[in-house]
């Protein structure tokens, strides 16, 4: 059994980001992010631990599209080669 002293400071770090928010919404696939921009002009996260708001726009969005139709998104199946290490 390990005492603890009599007084602890704690604090409390959430670790939330725009960054991660963006990455959350990726998810969401291209479809659903255009119908978050023609419906809603962008889309609103809020962090369940700590309650910070996140809004992204409608070009945080669009940017997000960009990336997921991005060269590597058009390149078929069938076509993906594994590199060779020498």
């Amino acid at each position: 059994l390990k005492i603890l002293p009599e007084r602890q400071i704690v604090r409390f770090h959430c670790g939330c980001s725009f960054k991660r928010v963006l990455g959350a919404l990726k998810m969401f696939g291209v479809e659903e992010l255009r119908d978050m921009i023609e419906k809603d002009n962008g889309a609103k996260a809020t962090c369940e631990f700590c309650g910070e708001v996140f809004e992204a726009s409608s070009q945080d969005l669009s940017d997000l599209i960009d990336e997921l139709q991005g060269p590597a998104a058009e390149i078929p199946v069938g076509q993906l080669r594994r590199s060779s290490r020498s």
